[in-house]
């Protein structure tokens, strides 16, 4: 089940939660044990070691959910990317050790054999809560934050704590995987305005670059405007949209928004 963009709206028919930024995982628990499986269908269970500890309360489920770093209670990409790349088993028990993750489950697709996905999200949050017991650190429900609808008012507050977004699933959609059209996700933009002195022309159009190192693509009429104004003046301000910063203080996924003014 993916989620397709959208702008934050209000609306009683949806429930709104945070969007976690991590790693979607799907988690199957049987008589063979947890096995951890990634959103391309990879077996990833080795990676996370720690998860086999989660303490389930059926005797079968598949949860779906996101692999995260939590600190101060957001998740921090830039701190899973130092673990989710690792293959060899000592390096990842060191890892383990000082950056530790959490496993955020959001919905239950299975219980005890039974196929649950085309039960309302309602119903299988509830399996959800019976499946897997709470253990804070090492799995956490990703639970709805507003039972009222307000959509807008939980973006405001995910861009005041500097989150990811929310995402808004409707109350008694089934679970069909692959779909995009029925959960909604709502990016909180952050924006940087920025100097840039320098430009590659490629296929798309322009490539601009800055002195540090940051570099955007800027395509279609926007280029044309861009390269003119970096041809005359030789720099041009442009804002630029961002994911967050990474830990290292970079901008991670910066993309051209628009051009703002033209340095002499």
């Amino acid at each position: 089940m993916l989620c397709e963009p959208a702008i934050p709206f209000d609306s009683d028919e949806f429930s709104f939660e945070v969007k976690w930024d991590g790693e979607r995982a799907i988690i199957h628990y049987g008589e063979g044990g947890i096995k951890i499986q990634s959103r391309k269908g990879d077996d990833v269970t080795f990676r996370y070691p720690e998860l086999q500890n989660i303490k389930f309360e059926c005797d079968s489920c598949i949860l779906d959910g996101e692999v995260v770093v939590l600190v101060c209670g957001k998740s921090s990409f830039g701190l899973l990317a130092q673990r989710s790349h690792l293959q060899k088993r000592f390096d990842i028990s060191l890892r383990m050790k000082t950056i530790p993750v959490t496993y955020v489950a959001f919905d239950c697709l299975s219980f005890n054999g039974q196929d649950i996905t085309q039960k309302p999200l309602c119903e299988r949050r509830q399996y959800l809560y019976k499946a897997v017991k709470h253990s804070p650190g090492l799995i956490e429900w990703s639970l709805p934050l507003d039972k009222e609808g307000k959509g807008k008012a939980l973006y405001e507050m995910a861009k005041r704590e500097g989150l990811e977004g929310i995402v808004a699933k409707p109350i008694d959609s089934p679970y069909i995987g692959g779909n995009r059209g029925i959960w909604k996700k709502c990016k909180c933009e952050k924006t940087v305005d920025m100097i840039f002195h320098r430009y590659t022309i490629n296929n798309a159009g322009i490539r601009v670059e800055n002195g540090d190192g940051i570099a955007v693509q800027v395509a279609g009429y926007q280029s044309r405007a861009v390269k003119k104004a970096l041809d005359l003046n030789g720099e041009v301000v442009i804002e630029v949209k961002y994911l967050n910063v990474t830990e290292n203080g970079r901008l991670r996924m910066p993309t051209f928004k628009a051009m703002k003014e033209v340095r002499t």
